[in-house]
């Protein structure tokens, strides 16, 4: 018995030491954005901005192709229409379809040459724009009542497509009015803080930390409301 406690000891103190000369030999390297929304309307222009962290370091092991999934902090763009209500800009599949990898895309991000390349390229002020694989955009009816989401805006893969083309979802006038649609959304690199601002305006998202806004834990094709059985409290915040 001694000697497997020996043995499970020597491997736990191993880890260890790996993990901390991985720490030290590959820094974490982070990138803050800020990620701004545009939508006409008869009004006028309306914008909303949040600023988003990704983070990544290089792999352990230094074969050309290893990769690492990056780590994200951030919560969505809110854009205040007025009386027609808020858009929500959300966060899913944030390891991807990301606005810093849209808007500054480059062979191989997530790989110790990729993140090198950032390293050097990303500088604050630096521009671009987020035209591809752009974030969900929904709203509600009710901004106390988690199951009165609806879609607002969509960019989907058509697996049918021989290319997995993208199709645009876009219901902004149909549940805004006449006269609204999306702009732009636009991307700068910044030193400024991520924002922390979402539970100002829905502090009941916390609730939603493992279930979703239908009250489900798991998504279901029997759901009555199949958006509110699809988002949690990660498609509006990530990170504390």
């Amino acid at each position: 018995m001694k000697k497997l406690f020996k043995t499970l000891g020597f491997i736990v103190l191993l880890f260890v030491g790996i993990q901390a000369c991985a720490m030290i030999t590959h820094p974490v390297s982070s990138w803050r954005y800020r990620v701004t929304v545009e939508i006409e309307t008869p009004e006028g222009l309306k914008t909303g901005s949040a600023v988003h962290q990704l983070s990544n370091r290089a792999p352990l092991f230094r074969w050309s192709e290893n990769i690492n999934p990056p780590s994200f902090e951030g919560e969505a763009v809110v854009i205040d229409l007025g009386e027609r209500g808020k858009v929500f800009a959300l966060l899913h599949f944030q390891s991807w379809m990301n606005g810093l990898y849209q808007a500054f895309p480059i062979d191989g991000a997530n790989t110790k040459q990729g993140i090198e390349t950032y390293n050097k390229m990303l500088k604050p002020g630096m521009k671009g724009e987020w035209t591809t694989y752009q974030p969900w955009m929904v709203t509600f009816t009710d901004l106390d009542d988690p199951k009165s989401v609806k879609r607002v805006y969509a960019q989907k893969r058509d697996f049918d497509s021989p290319k997995y083309r993208l199709v645009v979802e876009d219901h902004f006038e149909e549940v805004f009015g006449e006269g609204v649609k999306l702009k732009g959304i636009h991307v700068e690199i910044t030193d400024d803080p991520v924002t922390k601002d979402i539970l100002k305006i829905l502090p009941w998202l916390p609730e939603y930390r493992s279930k979703l806004f239908d009250g489900r834990r798991i998504h279901t094709i029997e759901a009555e409301n199949i958006l509110a059985n699809t988002l949690g409290l990660g498609s509006f915040k990530i990170g504390e």
